[in-house]
């Protein structure tokens, strides 16, 4: 498996397939995969801004079967302090027992030292939050946030 970082407008119709995939897997508010509706432009435009990585796990062949992506901000409380935030992270079930995830990882928090981030957060699902995998690989519990479904918008 080859692991870099990947433009949005070389490989991002293979990763909404994974998204697609990752969706279905893990959030149940989505009844259909093709429910979510993935912003290429907005995520290239970030890319052009230094505000976006997207990093992947290819076969020989070029295919996808793992992807992160990571968002990069000045913190607002903090004046310079950059840091970066996994936006989505996912894994084909053929390469989860490989390190893959481990991997894609490492190369974001290479990519996020060498834009000036001193720190990265990545973020799981409340009901498979990897506790033991966040932390093996160096990770500390942080923040603990709430997600609520507002209505009223579509």
């Amino acid at each position: 498996m080859k692991y870099r970082r990947a433009l949005v407008s070389e490989v991002g119709d293979q990763v909404v397939q994974l998204a697609r995939k990752s969706f279905q897997e893990v959030d149940p508010r989505i009844k259909n995969a093709f429910d979510i509706n993935v912003n290429l432009e907005l995520y290239k435009a970030m890319e052009a801004g230094g505000n976006h990585g997207l990093f992947i796990a290819e076969d020989e062949q070029g295919i996808v079967h793992g992807y992160l992506s990571m968002t990069m901000s000045e913190s607002p409380h903090i004046i310079g302090y950059w840091q970066a935030v996994l936006d989505s992270i996912y894994v084909d079930t053929e390469g989860r027992k490989a390190k893959v995830a481990i991997n894609l990882i490492k190369q974001a928090e290479k990519y996020a030292v060498e834009m000036g981030c001193a720190s990265m957060t990545i973020g799981f699902k409340t009901k498979n939050p990897h506790t033991k995998f966040a932390e093996s690989i160096g990770y500390e519990p942080d923040d603990i946030m709430y997600t609520k479904l507002l209505e009223g918008v579509e």
